[in-house]
């Protein structure tokens, strides 16, 4: 099934491009529109594999009806629908974004399906090498800021506690040895993100279900933590535990669930609280980690999960992070098959959830 969005004013070259698909004997579920206005509205609330476009609409004309399209769903296939002077026009929209035009004064069948069908798949080659290419950029961000910094700090440090390890007070010795302890903790973090990521890239984890207690997982996660939240004075809460148990794979809950504790723990103030909850649904469990911290504008939430945007911020005590222990969460939960986001607000705190099917 193909789900085609045509929009397009004039009624007639509408019912004569229906008719058109009509007879390629493909399955195709078509909406359409007569303005942008309403084009928009229709690609906010459905997924379209396609989107044909009439370059002349009352609301938007030319290169303006094909930016109002693009600028928002740069992931859809655009094809423009072109009249008998509009070849320059086109060949500068394909320059800017649009996957092919067709003049309705010529249009057939054949050459109609044929522009949709490699439209879809060219947009599909496009987002895997943007994709590839964030991963690439990500990777060697990573390299040369993430970890080199913290590295180059570490080794100051036992250079610094090496030369001078006679003249320091009992007092400045220990301060040292807890910037190294903290350093070398985020380093581990660091790593154990960078090479579970890495695994992912390659395939090298999977989906390996047994028979799964979720408030074993949701315990051991508390009480990891509850020692750090306690020397941050944050007041973190579990559920009462009940007998919740999937089909399903531990490691990638486990994971999953201890990147948004670690997460909610770092953007939660001193005196704060964060919560792990859960909620038995029919087919799935969502188990979520809310907190009152700093939050977040909708932008950067809606960013939170992408690989070829950096939303990483330093936590209220000033903590390092990379924003990859989300891409991992992410990875993750498409291999439980289930869902993941957040709901946050400025100043008021977030809430994270993921899914578990019970089935």
């Amino acid at each position: 099934m193909m789900n085609l969005l045509i929009i397009e004013d004039k009624d007639l070259d509408l019912i004569f491009i229906k008719k058109t698909l009509e007879f390629t004997g493909e399955i195709i579920n078509i909406d359409s529109a007569g303005s942008i206005e309403i084009g928009l509205d229709k690609l906010s609330s459905k997924n379209f594999d396609c989107v044909l476009l009439d370059l002349h609409l009352p609301d938007a004309e030319n290169h303006h009806a094909f930016d109002l399209i693009y600028n928002s769903y740069s992931n859809i296939p655009i094809i423009l629908l072109t009249g008998s002077n509009d070849d320059d026009l086109a060949l500068d929209l394909i320059d800017k974004g649009a996957q092919d035009y067709i003049s309705k004064n010529g249009i057939n069948a054949k050459d109609l399906i044929k522009a949709i069908k490699f439209a879809i798949r060219r947009i599909r080659t496009d987002n895997k090498l943007r994709e590839l290419n964030a991963t690439k950029d990500k990777f060697f961000s990573i390299m040369a800021h993430d970890l080199k910094n913290p590295l180059s700090i570490f080794a100051l440090a036992t250079e610094t506690l090496h030369k001078e390890f006679d003249l320091l007070e009992k007092e400045e010795m220990m301060e040292y040895l807890e910037d190294l302890k903290i350093n070398a903790q985020n380093i581990f973090k660091l790593l154990e993100n960078l090479l579970t990521w890495s695994r992912t890239q390659r395939k090298k984890i999977g989906f390996q279900p047994d028979i799964v207690d979720l408030s074993f997982i949701i315990k051991n996660i508390y009480e990891l933590f509850n020692e750090t939240a306690k020397v941050k004075n944050i007041n973190l809460t579990q559920p009462k535990l009940d007998e919740w148990k999937v089909y399903s794979d531990s490691n990638l809950i486990n994971t999953i669930l201890r990147n948004l504790v670690n997460n909610a723990l770092k953007y939660t103030r001193e005196g704060g609280n964060v919560k792990i909850l859960i909620e038995s649904k029919p087919k799935h469990y969502i188990i979520s980690v809310q907190d009152d911290g700093v939050g977040m504008s909708d932008h950067v939430a809606d960013s939170l999960f992408r690989i070829d945007v950096n939303t990483s911020t330093p936590g209220t005590n000033n903590e390092k992070g990379t924003g990859l222990g989300l891409i991992v969460c992410k990875e993750f939960s498409n291999l439980l098959q289930g869902e993941i986001g957040a709901k946050s607000k400025l100043g008021e705190g977030s809430t994270f959830y993921f899914t578990v099917p019970k089935n």
